[in-house]
């Protein structure tokens, strides 16, 4: 009697496994039977509305272009820099500290890959800019106000500042 209930119990839990996986089994031969065709997909991917952030719409500039730009600014009194690249930890700080002490706007010109036409006029720029920088505020402005969001980071990490 007892390897009879042993038999019949390891053939029961093989049977519900078995049934187990033939559930599971159908089950995702009709998911993978009911999704959309590849028609479908692209054209629902048309619908969807893709708001390109306003940074992207200047890629028309070429490195001539930036002369013209800073002589513009410099003009107006206005200092500003042109940030590319995908931002680092310390970048929020640094902008904090160049916008609200010294007054230099940032623009966020891409945080991807740029055209090399335009990745060449932001160089650019920002070199004539820094200059233009270190002439108001000393030669080690910008490295003093990296040192500055690097000690300001570090307390927010160790919590005695918020």
């Amino acid at each position: 009697m007892k390897k009879f209930f042993t038999l019949f119990t390891s053939r029961w839990s093989n049977v519900m496994a078995a049934s187990l996986i033939l559930i599971l089994a159908s089950s995702c031969k009709t998911t993978v039977k009911n999704r959309p065709s590849r028609a479908e997909t692209l054209e629902d991917s048309r619908n969807v509305t893709f708001k390109k952030p306003k940074s992207h719409y200047k890629y028309n500039k070429k490195p001539g272009d930036a002369i013209t730009d800073f002589q513009k600014d410099n003009r107006n009194g206005s200092l500003k820099l042109k940030q590319y690249g995908a931002p680092s930890q310390l970048t929020p700080y640094y902008n904090r500290l160049l916008t609200d002490e010294l007054g230099i706007n940032i623009e966020i010109i891409g945080d991807g890959i740029l055209p090399t036409d335009f990745l060449n006029y932001a160089k650019q720029y920002n070199a004539l800019m820094t200059a233009e920088i270190q002439k108001k505020y000393g030669p080690q402005i910008l490295q003093e106000a990296q040192r500055r969001a690097r000690i300001t980071y570090l307390k927010v990490q160790e919590g005695s500042l918020r």
